[in-house]
């Protein structure tokens, strides 16, 4: 093989090596469709069983357990995003019989924060979770705290 040809086949290694990394990979996140608002969610999913995770400004992590209308103010639970936070209120849920999590972003939370808290349910293999809207009542809560 003379000199040219080399160099010319190590041109087209580096180019197509080059192509393949400069790829960019996504996550695609799969949404289902938006509920009329006189849907409610099924029975089947054990109102007390459920853990309401509701994301406030600041890395700010707000939980409590059940699904709201019968909520009372000292339920509420402040935590922070990681393996001795929210990982561990989530493995020591995994337990109950039908768990289910509802996340509910505020209007304050970045995108990169819901990320991470979607990346702690797949850590953390749970496997029932809602992305909701918040309702007022939950709005009332972020602002108050626990």
């Amino acid at each position: 093989m003379t000199p040219m040809a080399g160099v010319g086949f190590l041109l087209v290694a580096f180019f197509m090596l080059n192509s393949t990394l400069s790829r960019s990979t996504l996550l695609e996140l799969a949404m289902p469709v938006k509920p009329t608002p006189t849907a409610e969610i099924p029975s089947h999913c054990c109102g007390g069983s459920a853990l309401t995770l509701l994301l406030g400004a600041d890395n700010r992590i707000f939980y409590y357990w059940g699904m709201g209308p019968a909520f009372t103010e000292d339920g509420l639970h402040e935590t922070n995003l990681g393996s001795r936070g929210l990982r561990r209120v989530l493995l020591g849920f995994r337990a109950q019989p039908c768990p289910l999590v509802l996340v509910k972003p505020s209007d304050k939370v970045s995108y990169h924060q819901l990320v991470d808290v979607l990346d702690e349910l797949h850590i953390t293999v749970t496997t029932q979770y809602v992305l909701a809207d918040l309702t007022a009542a939950d709005k009332q809560l972020l602002v108050a705290g626990p």
